[in-house]
């Protein structure tokens, strides 16, 4: 697992901080587990497919890291599995004495010159407010997904998304960053890790390439390939959003639900909705009514309601299909088993437009989760977890990790604040 993780971020996070995750997360987990299953939560494993379990390829590998709290994303009176995840947590906190605050929001850390952080300023409805810190402050405000200016300046092509893929969308302004960075931290010294998804379904219509196992030709708005259609989500967005308008194009045929079913042969997405039928249809139709998506009877009409030039485009349907009769790729190498020819009316198009999930870019810190200036140096007192901690991600999120970075968050927690309370640095 260490080796794959090395390999994906080409070593330049902070293999300690891995460490720590690697080697802790198991007994942090069951911490939780085991008070779930206490409480009538049931927790599964998250589900895995055999190609990705099988797979050597760092970037298509995955390991059975993941639970899931619950059968579904919501239970059955509404709520959202990690809101309900969070609500117990908080249960928990408070049974064991946490003071929480709400409406109360940090805004500026307490630091004497080059002395320790002692602790912080907040606002709340009715004024200021100052915290003092026995020992410690720990900085767990979220990433930077909603601070225009930080995409800008260190995510750009994060900004060039057009969707919200979380909730509370305004939660995520970089805070813990900029308290940090105003009294002597550092920031992260490798590039950000933006997880971006295909929003397809919400933004483009169904059956759109999504990195779950849909591999149509994919063409951007000049009527061209632009990447190898079986790669993983964030991927394919890291090659989309570069693309004129930051969109891209999934074009398949009439023979579309036989061929579906080829790629996957549950017939069923990741969501467990059915892949073909009346229902899938039916659904295309209403996108295609709402202009989501496509539908015509030549190549050329296509390409006309995509907006692309339609010899461009009708060129590379014929280099695509030849590729299928050869089962060669010479583009991409996309495998002869993922081509499927593009040569039965009717012919549809799915738009892929991309959502951001997370922007991972953070403080400098060590393995011990310490906030260090941008020599390295600890400033004494401060502490980052979560999305505001840098130097764990770099360039994408791993796929190759399910769970990793809620994974991450919960660990770092635990560890840090069990540390803390007795005095001592977390384990390695």
């Amino acid at each position: 697992m260490r080796e794959y993780y090395t390999q994906i971020t080409c070593n330049k996070t902070d293999i300690g901080l891995f460490n720590v995750w690697l080697n802790h997360s198991g007994e942090v987990v069951d911490y939780y587990v085991d008070r779930f299953l206490a409480d009538g939560l049931p927790v599964n494993a998250g589900s895995l497919g055999a190609a990705a379990a099988e797979s050597t390829n760092p970037l298509t590998k995955e390991f059975p890291t993941a639970l899931q709290l619950g059968e579904q994303q919501k239970t059955a009176d509404g709520e959202y599995t990690n809101h309900l995840m969070v609500r117990y947590i908080e249960k928990y906190a408070q049974e064991a004495g946490a003071d929480i605050r709400y409406n109360t929001k940090a805004e500026q850390l307490i630091r004497n010159g080059d002395g320790p952080v002692t602790g912080c300023i907040a606002s709340t409805e009715s004024g200021y407010v100052q915290f003092n810190a026995s020992k410690g402050v720990i900085l767990a405000t979220g990433g930077i997904t909603q601070n225009e200016d930080m995409l800008n300046m260190w995510a750009l092509p994060a900004a060039k998304t057009d969707q919200i893929l979380y909730t509370p969308i305004d939660g995520n302004t970089g805070d813990g960053l900029c308290m940090g960075m105003w009294i002597g931290a550092g920031h992260q010294k490798t590039n950000q890790a933006t997880m971006a998804l295909p929003s397809s379904a919400a933004a483009g219509g169904q059956n759109g390439m999504d990195g779950r196992g849909v591999t149509w030709m994919t063409v951007n708005l000049n009527g061209q390939r632009y990447l190898r259609e079986d790669s993983p989500g964030p991927n394919i967005c890291h090659a989309t959003l570069p693309q004129p308008e930051s969109q891209g194009w999934s074009i398949y045929d009439g023979n579309w639900e036989t061929n579906i079913l080829k790629m996957m042969p549950s017939g069923k997405d990741f969501r467990n909705m059915p892949l073909t039928g009346d229902e899938r249809n039916k659904a295309i139709e209403e996108d295609i009514a709402g202009g989501l998506m496509y539908k015509a009877d030549t190549l050329e009409d296509l390409a006309n309601q995509m907006g692309m030039p339609a010899d461009a485009f009708v060129e590379q349907v014929e280099k695509f299909n030849s590729y299928c009769d050869s089962g060669v790729d010479e583009q991409y190498s996309l495998p002869a088993e993922r081509m499927f020819r593009i040569d039965t009316p009717p012919f549809y198009a799915s738009r892929i437009r991309c959502g951001v999930l997370v922007v991972m870019y953070g403080l400098n810190v060590n393995s011990k989760a310490q906030v260090c200036d941008e020599n390295d140096q600890p400033i004494e007192g401060l502490y980052a977890i979560g999305n505001c901690q840098g130097n764990f991600f770099t360039d994408s999120y791993p796929i190759l990790l399910p769970g990793i970075s809620h994974g991450r968050c919960v660990t770092f927690g635990h560890l840090l604040g069990k540390a803390l309370a007795e005095g001592k640095d977390i384990p390695a």
